[in-house]
């Protein structure tokens, strides 16, 4: 099952076909926009708009990590893994349907399994944003 438009919400984690962000006039999109498919956290919504930005499992030192303490939901992977904020300069923001749309294929977590981040971890994940100049609503 893929995200559904009730199941979005500030801390989720989706999974998201990017051809699918990166080609929609209704999305605007990052100055390099990512090429990937893969985990996504939306950190904020307006309305009908919501504002996400991509996860990576790859260490870096500039990179914020996912504190375990933030970790919520999910799978053993998520709890266990290394999930970091790709770059805070990257966020895609928009219609949310658009974003419903982009889980359609890439998605498989149901409303049980799905991933999020606790409030004090988006809180820290929207200041890296803020910081290094990503776009929000």
């Amino acid at each position: 099952m893929s995200l559904s438009t009730g199941e979005v919400a500030v801390g989720i984690v989706a999974y998201f076909d990017v051809a699918i962000l990166n080609a929609d006039a209704k999305i605007q999109k990052p100055a390099s926009p990512t090429t990937r498919n893969g985990p996504f956290l939306c950190v904020q919504i307006v309305g009908t708009k919501s504002t996400w930005t991509p996860l990576s499992w790859t260490p870096r030192t500039e990179r914020v990590f996912i504190e375990s303490a933030w970790r919520e939901g999910g799978t053993k992977a998520w709890h266990s893994g290394t999930p970091y904020l790709n770059d805070g300069s990257t966020t895609y923001r928009g219609e949310t349907a658009v974003f419903v749309a982009a889980a359609a294929v890439a998605d498989t977590y149901n409303p049980e399994t799905r991933q999020k981040v606790s409030a004090a971890g988006v809180a820290v994940i929207i200041n890296e944003i803020q910081q290094r100049g990503g776009g929000l609503l």
